[in-house]
């Protein structure tokens, strides 16, 4: 059977875990204000690759499993060695790295937020599961990629020599990137929610009304960028890779529907977020 590159670097999680690692590289370049920390970079990967695969254990016996219906369902079922394998590699990357990447008290606590914030996402515990409530999905997402990308990163160095400000402004703005990209992806599930009960912006309003909703908060975020700009805290050239990179995604939006692929939506959203991350590198 031929190889097919392109399924399992999407299905197993891992062009998703390198476009949230990414995203840390640019904190260091903006808010902190000094060279990408590849190590980190390394150790998100590999946390973000052990997550993803780790939740898709509790699909086995899924009926969309039996159906294949979905190709992110078909991955698991029809590759389990595949999906063992990278279990395996994301556990033994993130846990050779973690005592070097989260070393302090802060960092351990916003670790620990974003680790609650995923299972809660996943599973429902003491009757919550965010994924299952109206509108949460995207921004419970959102949230776990900004304190994974922007405030443990952040929170590795101290108070003294951070500026609070930017790194609030900064996080907002890219928390409202982030949920837009995701209400995108909801796009491509809107079917599969519905199916399991998941009220997306998509499943509860349409698809037209939640694209109104992405260039609302894309206008948030390119007011957001205008503002760290004004205030000294971006120079012009890392200004520019955002504005291109909000343009890129205003008109990969323009472009969505339900129908596309599933290739379209994954290597578009992601590939929006990887962009942005090379924009920034390329500036520095």
């Amino acid at each position: 059977m031929k190889f097919n590159f392109l399924l399992h670097i999407t299905s197993s999680g891992a062009y998703t875990a390198l476009s949230l690692a990414s995203l840390s590289l640019a904190t260091n370049i903006v808010i902190i204000n000094s060279k990408p920390d590849w190590q980190y970079f390394i150790f998100l990967f590999f946390a973000t690759f052990l997550y993803y695969n780790f939740h898709k254990i509790s699909w086995f016996g899924h009926p969309r499993m039996i159906k294949i219906k979905s190709i992110k369902y078909q991955w698991p079922a029809q590759y389990p060695g595949l999906l063992l394998l990278s279990l395996i590699i994301g556990f033994t990357g993130t846990m050779a790295l973690i005592t070097e990447c989260i070393v302090t008290p802060l960092q351990l606590l916003f670790g620990i937020i974003a680790g609650t914030i995923a299972l809660l996402y996943n599973q429902k515990i003491i009757g919550i599961h965010l994924r299952s409530i109206k509108g949460v999905k995207a921004f419970s997402i959102a949230s776990v990629s900004i304190i994974a990308a922007v405030f443990i990163p952040a929170a590795k160095f101290p108070i003294t020599e951070v500026n609070l400000l930017l790194i609030a402004l900064y996080a907002l703005a890219q928390f409202l990137f982030i949920s837009a990209l995701c209400i995108a992806s909801d796009l491509r599930d809107i079917d599969e929610d519905k199916e399991d009960q998941i009220k997306t912006f998509p499943v509860a309003a349409g698809a037209a009304i939640s694209k109104k909703i992405i260039s609302i908060l894309m206008g948030i975020h390119l007011l957001l960028l205008f503002i760290i700009y004004n205030l000294n805290f971006m120079d012009l050239h890392q200004l520019e890779g955002y504005l291109m990179v909000s343009m890129l995604t205003l008109l990969f939006i323009a472009s969505l529907n339900p129908s596309k692929s599933y290739y379209y939506f994954i290597l578009g959203v992601d590939g929006l977020i990887l962009c942005q991350s090379i924009s920034i590198l390329i500036s520095n």
